[in-house]
């Protein structure tokens, strides 16, 4: 499933600064891209109650961390893209439609927000998928980023 014992460490933090910014390079060019090509509409925050809220934070730093952060690597790169790319024979391009495959549904699972809000979570559960081949298949690195990325978008709600 992809908890492999992280040695040496600094595989996981090096994948998951790389994936970080990675996520931060790209952001800003691939989703509004993809976001257009759809046609987003605008949707206010569901998380507005968020900001200034201690107890509200707190929460979703948790939901971010534990569901987010852990949960969804687990589920979408250590479970579904193995088992897209299992069922399809465990080729070089099986293991491609296996990353696409993981990273579509990631994204389609995130159309409540907004359209812009899947195709930029789409875009980066792609690159997720590929950095979690080249650590050797080791969720490590991908939950880290993940739960920092949350946390610091959580944060910025909350704080703004």
């Amino acid at each position: 499933m992809g908890f492999l014992k992280p040695v040496p460490f600094w595989i996981v933090v090096a994948g998951a600064v790389a994936l970080y910014l990675l996520n931060m390079a790209l952001g800003g060019f691939v989703s509004p891209v993809l976001a257009e090509w759809i046609s987003p509409t605008p949707v206010p925050s569901f998380m507005a109650y968020v900001r200034g809220n201690v107890s509200g934070f707190l929460l979703w730093l948790a939901i971010g961390l534990g569901v987010g952060g852990f949960m969804e690597e687990l589920l979408f790169r250590g479970f579904l893209l193995n088992r897209v790319a299992e069922m399809l024979g465990g080729s070089s391009s099986a293991l491609g439609v296996g990353i696409v495959a993981q990273a579509v549904l990631f994204g389609l699972l995130h159309l409540y927000a907004a359209p812009s809000c899947a195709c930029s979570r789409a875009s980066r559960r792609w690159r997720a998928g590929i950095v979690y081949l080249l650590v050797k298949r080791n969720l490590w690195p991908l939950i880290v980023a993940h739960a920092v990325w949350n946390s610091v978008g959580i944060w910025g709600v909350y704080a703004s």
